[in-house]
């Protein structure tokens, strides 16, 4: 029931917006404005994301095409359900290789933020109908919207990921099953340079479904990474969360 996703899961998508430093070779620097849907995933303010929507597509450039280019997300603002100014908030990790960004609104809130608890979780089976929800852009005044796709594929390599049949890629947000159990996240996942080497097609990867056990792990790892980094303004600069073995 489309109703029953909105209005449960809703209130958990928030707009990150975000200045935007652009730098690379024979382009100087420049500043942009701009902005990412995430879910709030504690309700003390912690919010996931896709790391490639957070500079993250920076990395993938260098990976892919050899582009000497540095994407940083600065002045950072999350705002909750109909708010349009937005809280402070900070970088805090990432995990690039399983496409994930962790922002943390930098006061504690004086209510607790609705939030999607990952570990509250149900396992995904082949051809299982599922459901993205999110929001649509900022030209639609960030309506909530439902994607409806279903598992095409289980795949174990390169780690456990669903592959849905096509549709919009809605990347950082929350994929249900029917019942409402939050089933993973929708991230992007791309071979490296070296595993397409000598491949003709069928190489190019996309979006996928990361489950959500698979997500609890990771935020336990970027978040105590930058724990052991120090301060979260420094680890700011360029987080990076602990790799998967």
């Amino acid at each position: 029931d489309y109703t029953m996703m909105v209005s449960k899961f809703a209130p958990t998508i928030v707009t990150i917006k975000f200045v935007m430093k652009v730098e690379g070779a024979g382009m100087g620097e420049r500043e942009q404005e701009t902005e990412a849907f995430g879910v709030m995933i504690d309700p003390s303010g912690l919010v996931l994301t896709s790391n490639l929507q957070m500079g993250g597509m920076a990395q993938m450039m260098r990976q892919m095409r050899g582009m000497d280019i540095s994407l940083k997300p600065t002045k950072i603002k999350v705002l909750v359900g109909d708010d349009t100014v937005g809280v402070d908030a900070t970088l805090v990790a990432r995990d690039s290789e399983l496409d994930l960004a962790f922002v943390r609104v930098d006061e504690k809130p004086a209510k607790p933020f609705a939030h999607l608890d990952f570990a509250e979780s149900a396992e995904a089976v082949m051809g299982e109908k599922l459901y993205t929800v999110g929001r649509a852009g900022r030209f639609f005044d960030r309506t909530p919207m439902v994607n409806e796709i279903r598992v095409s594929a289980m795949a174990k390599k390169p780690r456990n990921l669903l592959i849905p049949t096509a549709g919009q890629p809605m990347l950082g947000m929350p994929t249900l099953n029917a019942a409402g159990k939050v089933v993973g996240v929708m991230i992007i996942q791309f071979p490296s340079e070296e595993e397409t080497s000598g491949q003709m097609g069928g190489e190019g990867g996309g979006a996928v479904i990361l489950p959500a056990a698979e997500v609890v792990s990771a935020t336990k790892r970027a978040l105590e990474t930058a724990e052991a980094g120090g301060e979260a303004g420094k680890a700011a600069d360029e987080p990076e969360a602990a790799k998967k073995d």
